[in-house]
Protein backbone atom coordinates (compact mmCIF):
# COMPACT_ATOMS: atom_id res chain seq x y z
CA UNK A 1 0.00 0.00 0.00
CA UNK A 2 1.43 2.92 -0.62
CA UNK A 3 0.77 5.96 1.73
CA UNK A 4 3.41 8.48 -0.37
CA UNK A 5 6.01 8.19 1.81
CA UNK A 6 9.47 7.57 0.12
CA UNK A 7 12.63 5.56 1.13
CA UNK A 8 15.96 6.54 0.10
CA UNK A 9 17.66 3.09 0.10
CA UNK A 10 20.61 4.10 -1.85
CA UNK A 11 21.45 6.96 0.96
CA UNK A 12 20.59 3.98 3.73
CA UNK A 13 23.00 1.63 1.93
CA UNK A 14 25.79 4.26 1.54
CA UNK A 15 25.54 4.66 5.72
CA UNK A 16 25.54 1.05 6.63
CA UNK A 17 28.62 0.58 4.45
CA UNK A 18 30.14 3.71 6.04
CA UNK A 19 29.56 2.35 9.49
CA UNK A 20 30.80 -1.53 8.34
CA UNK A 21 33.80 -0.03 7.28
CA UNK A 22 35.05 1.68 10.04
CA UNK A 23 33.93 -1.63 12.22
CA UNK A 24 35.35 -3.76 9.61
CA UNK A 25 37.18 -7.49 10.99
CA UNK A 26 37.16 -10.73 9.34
CA UNK A 27 33.09 -11.46 9.93
CA UNK A 28 32.06 -8.30 8.47
CA UNK A 29 33.63 -8.43 5.61
CA UNK A 30 31.27 -10.74 3.40
CA UNK A 31 28.53 -8.29 4.67
CA UNK A 32 30.74 -5.66 3.27
CA UNK A 33 31.18 -7.37 0.39
CA UNK A 34 27.18 -7.81 -0.43
CA UNK A 35 26.54 -4.30 0.55
CA UNK A 36 29.41 -3.72 -2.26
CA UNK A 37 27.72 -5.84 -4.59
CA UNK A 38 24.46 -4.49 -4.00
CA UNK A 39 24.96 -0.87 -4.54
CA UNK A 40 27.50 -1.90 -7.60
CA UNK A 41 24.19 -3.52 -9.14
CA UNK A 42 21.72 -0.55 -8.87
CA UNK A 43 24.36 2.27 -10.16
CA UNK A 44 25.34 0.01 -12.94
CA UNK A 45 23.22 0.44 -16.11
CA UNK A 46 23.97 2.95 -15.83
CA UNK A 47 20.85 4.87 -13.49
CA UNK A 48 22.19 8.25 -12.86
CA UNK A 49 19.55 9.16 -10.24
CA UNK A 50 21.78 5.90 -8.00
CA UNK A 51 24.90 7.32 -8.84
CA UNK A 52 24.41 10.83 -7.68
CA UNK A 53 22.45 9.41 -4.54
CA UNK A 54 25.52 7.36 -3.90
CA UNK A 55 27.95 10.09 -4.77
CA UNK A 56 26.26 12.47 -2.47
CA UNK A 57 25.75 10.64 0.57
CA UNK A 58 29.74 10.13 0.19
CA UNK A 59 30.20 6.76 -0.39
CA UNK A 60 33.76 7.55 -1.80
CA UNK A 61 34.48 8.47 1.41
CA UNK A 62 33.66 4.32 2.64
CA UNK A 63 35.62 2.98 -0.54
CA UNK A 64 38.70 5.18 0.35
CA UNK A 65 38.33 3.96 4.35
CA UNK A 66 38.11 0.18 2.31
CA UNK A 67 41.16 0.80 0.03
CA UNK A 68 42.97 1.98 2.98
CA UNK A 69 42.14 -0.51 5.58
CA UNK A 70 45.69 -2.38 6.52
CA UNK A 71 45.61 -6.24 6.93
CA UNK A 72 47.34 -5.63 10.42
CA UNK A 73 44.07 -5.22 12.39
CA UNK A 74 43.44 -9.41 11.70
CA UNK A 75 44.68 -12.20 13.45
CA UNK A 76 45.32 -14.99 10.13
CA UNK A 77 47.30 -13.70 7.82
CA UNK A 78 46.07 -16.27 4.51
CA UNK A 79 42.52 -15.69 5.19
CA UNK A 80 42.83 -12.02 5.80
CA UNK A 81 44.51 -11.47 2.85
CA UNK A 82 42.25 -12.83 0.50
CA UNK A 83 39.57 -11.29 2.06
CA UNK A 84 40.28 -7.88 2.52
CA UNK A 85 41.70 -7.75 -1.12
CA UNK A 86 38.26 -9.09 -1.89
CA UNK A 87 36.49 -6.38 -0.42
CA UNK A 88 38.72 -3.41 -1.81
CA UNK A 89 38.22 -5.51 -5.46
CA UNK A 90 35.04 -4.63 -4.96
CA UNK A 91 35.18 -1.14 -3.73
CA UNK A 92 37.38 -0.23 -6.62
CA UNK A 93 34.35 -1.77 -9.15
CA UNK A 94 32.09 0.49 -7.26
CA UNK A 95 34.58 3.69 -7.85
CA UNK A 96 34.60 2.94 -11.25
CA UNK A 97 30.27 2.32 -11.45
CA UNK A 98 29.97 5.41 -10.08
CA UNK A 99 31.43 7.20 -13.44
CA UNK A 100 30.03 5.19 -15.94
CA UNK A 101 27.89 7.03 -18.37
CA UNK A 102 26.79 10.86 -18.76
CA UNK A 103 26.43 11.70 -14.91
CA UNK A 104 30.72 11.37 -15.67
CA UNK A 105 29.79 15.42 -17.40
CA UNK A 106 27.66 16.33 -14.82
CA UNK A 107 27.86 17.07 -10.83
CA UNK A 108 30.27 14.22 -10.08
CA UNK A 109 32.81 16.36 -11.46
CA UNK A 110 31.92 19.74 -10.28
CA UNK A 111 32.80 18.88 -6.67
CA UNK A 112 35.72 16.43 -7.66
CA UNK A 113 35.92 12.63 -6.98
CA UNK A 114 39.12 13.37 -5.93
CA UNK A 115 38.31 15.53 -3.06
CA UNK A 116 37.65 12.35 -1.27
CA UNK A 117 40.48 10.31 -2.97
CA UNK A 118 44.29 10.94 -3.07
CA UNK A 119 45.63 9.68 -6.48
CA UNK A 120 48.70 8.46 -4.98
CA UNK A 121 46.39 6.39 -2.13
CA UNK A 122 45.06 4.83 -5.96
CA UNK A 123 48.72 4.94 -7.76
CA UNK A 124 49.71 3.25 -4.69
CA UNK A 125 47.16 0.54 -4.93
CA UNK A 126 47.87 -0.11 -8.47
CA UNK A 127 51.68 -0.65 -7.65
CA UNK A 128 50.79 -3.21 -4.67
CA UNK A 129 48.28 -5.23 -7.21
CA UNK A 130 50.97 -5.28 -10.18
CA UNK A 131 53.93 -6.47 -7.38
CA UNK A 132 51.94 -9.27 -6.19
CA UNK A 133 50.53 -10.26 -9.63
CA UNK A 134 54.04 -10.54 -10.80
CA UNK A 135 55.15 -12.14 -8.00
CA UNK A 136 52.26 -14.29 -6.94
CA UNK A 137 50.90 -15.32 -10.00
CA UNK A 138 53.69 -15.17 -13.15
CA UNK A 139 56.07 -16.07 -10.13
CA UNK A 140 58.77 -13.80 -11.23
CA UNK A 141 60.01 -10.60 -9.79
CA UNK A 142 58.59 -7.51 -10.25
CA UNK A 143 61.98 -5.78 -9.86
CA UNK A 144 63.58 -7.38 -12.98
CA UNK A 145 60.82 -8.61 -15.24
CA UNK A 146 60.15 -6.45 -18.25
CA UNK A 147 56.76 -6.02 -19.79
CA UNK A 148 57.70 -8.35 -22.56
CA UNK A 149 58.94 -11.62 -20.20
CA UNK A 150 55.35 -10.35 -19.03
CA UNK A 151 53.39 -10.92 -22.29
CA UNK A 152 54.83 -13.84 -23.21
CA UNK A 153 54.30 -15.86 -19.93
CA UNK A 154 50.56 -14.01 -19.57
CA UNK A 155 47.50 -16.39 -20.00
CA UNK A 156 43.92 -15.71 -20.66
CA UNK A 157 43.26 -16.70 -17.06
CA UNK A 158 45.24 -14.23 -15.38
CA UNK A 159 42.71 -11.26 -16.59
CA UNK A 160 40.44 -12.09 -13.48
CA UNK A 161 40.44 -11.19 -10.13
CA UNK A 162 43.36 -8.87 -8.56
CA UNK A 163 44.24 -7.79 -11.89
CA UNK A 164 40.90 -7.25 -13.17
CA UNK A 165 40.85 -4.61 -9.99
CA UNK A 166 43.84 -2.83 -11.59
CA UNK A 167 42.09 -2.23 -14.78
CA UNK A 168 39.42 -0.82 -13.06
CA UNK A 169 41.32 1.67 -11.43
CA UNK A 170 43.40 2.56 -13.89
CA UNK A 171 39.74 3.41 -15.78
CA UNK A 172 38.86 5.12 -13.18
CA UNK A 173 42.19 7.15 -13.07
CA UNK A 174 41.72 8.13 -16.66
CA UNK A 175 37.96 9.02 -16.10
CA UNK A 176 38.93 11.32 -13.55
CA UNK A 177 41.69 12.62 -15.48
CA UNK A 178 39.58 13.64 -17.98
CA UNK A 179 37.50 15.76 -16.41
CA UNK A 180 39.67 17.31 -13.80
CA UNK A 181 40.32 20.88 -14.75
CA UNK A 182 42.46 21.98 -12.14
Amino acid sequence: MMNGRTFDFITFMSDILKETAKRIHLKTIPFGEQLLDTLIECIQGPCEGNQMALYRAKVVDSVRDILEMGEKRFKHKESRTNLINGMKMKSSKLLLSLTEGTIARTELFEEPITNSLEYSMITMRLAMIFKTFVKEELRMSHRTTTLVQIKRVLRKEHFEGPLLEGFDLAIFLITVAKHDTS
